[in-house]
């Protein structure tokens, strides 16, 4: 049964549900010696100590503030980082279609733990305010580094680049960056090799890079991380003054945990989208597709809907609920006939398929986006 909804929201993460880039380790890859196994490592130790131990005053996707002394050191500027991303921007099929649509039917929101300086395409070329697109704030060219800091900063990254080649598997192809043990808690819980690495970055980053001038850009820029998703939306709904019911968020990665959580707690929708390990434990429905139209689809009947009609749509997941629900003319003219050969995948997680999800889940991101993005927490 229809429903007048004018108070629904979408928000999404941009990386990963509609983007298939992952700009700072590309940055990384760009400016820093081997930068694509650095941004690794520094992706997995971030994953350590945001949902191992927990480190204070320490978010899940810090790690963007982490690489930015360095890449300063490198010679990243704010032009530059611009035109990279405006020149790479890779979306998945339908991404433009997608949220021209959805913006059509609700109000709709970005939440990126990405530089703000990386998105700026999203409101150019696809129309979404800028108001609605939270990101991480940085203007780099604010911060100058001395030359002894600068080449102190080069010398730790090719410190971190030789910690790199002692963890490379044989195959030299990703390496086992930090193996986190099963219900580890504590730094003790690690293998001593990776317990000396870890204590070997918290020196690094903590007791020397820190402290430094360059230390600023750590200590000043606000990373989107896990947390501040969250924030973001509970600040997106009370400002608009409606019910957390009305809110669809969808994400794919650690960084959306937490805003998974919140939402879903407080009634909401949460889709995980191509999802990790990290994202398919929080959301309540996941979705492993090459084509963003399969977002378009459960938007559009959470707008006209509700919730509850999402999840029957779900498991009755085909050809023939599709084309039962889905009257209007636009979303009508994006489904053909090819769509309904291939439909993506599209469940409610339980305890009885999550460990299946996970594994279809994360091997598919990996073939969408490149195994080494595919595989960052």
């Amino acid at each position: 049964m229809s429903r007048t909804l004018s108070s629904s929201i979408f928000i999404t993460d941009w990386e990963g549900p509609f983007g298939k880039n992952d700009y700072a380790l590309e940055l990384s890859a760009q400016y820093l010696p081997n930068g694509d196994n650095f941004f690794t490592l520094l992706s997995k130790y971030d994953d350590i100590l945001a949902d191992v131990l927990k480190r204070k005053n320490y978010g899940a996707g810090d790690t963007l503030k982490l690489i930015l002394p360095f890449l300063k050191a490198c010679g990243a500027n704010n032009k530059a980082i611009i035109k990279y991303s405006t020149e790479n921007a890779q979306l998945l099929s339908n991404s433009i279609e997608t949220l021209r649509f959805i913006q059509s039917i609700m109000p709709s929101f970005v939440i990126s733990a990405s530089y703000c300086i990386c998105l700026m395409y999203i409101s150019e070329h696809i129309g979404l305010p800028k108001n609605n697109i939270y990101c991480t704030d940085l203007d780099i060219d604010k911060y100058e580094l001395n030359e002894k800091e600068a080449t102190r900063l080069r010398e730790i990254a090719e410190e971190i680049g030789v910690l790199i080649k002692q963890l490379m598997k044989s195959d030299q192809e990703l390496g086992a960056f930090l193996e986190i043990p099963e219900n580890a808690s504590r730094l003790d819980d690690f293998a001593e090799k990776d317990r000396i690495i870890i204590e070997k970055l918290d020196r690094f980053f903590w007791e020397e890079i820190y402290r430094m001038e360059a230390g600023r850009i750590i200590r000043e820029v606000e990373v989107k991380d896990s947390l501040g998703k969250a924030k973001a939306i509970e600040e997106i709904i009370e400002e608009l003054e409606i019910n957390p019911q009305e809110a669809m968020y969808v994400g794919d990665s650690i960084t959306d945990a937490l805003a998974f959580r919140f939402l879903r707690e407080k009634g909401g929708l949460t889709i995980s989208f191509n999802g990790n390990e990290y994202a398919l434990r929080e959301a309540e429905i996941a979705v492993i597709s090459e084509d963003t139209l399969v977002t378009s689809i459960l938007a559009y009947i959470f707008k006209n809907n509700g919730i509850g009609c999402v999840r029957d749509f779900i498991k009755e997941w085909g050809p023939e609920v599709v084309k039962e629900y889905c009257k209007d003319p636009i979303l009508k003219s994006h489904i053909n006939d090819s769509y309904f050969t291939k439909l993506p995948k599209v469940e409610l997680i339980s305890q009885n398929n999550i460990n299946q999800l996970i594994k279809e889940s994360t091997n598919f991101r990996k073939a969408i986006r490149g195994k080494k993005i595919g595989a960052l927490g």
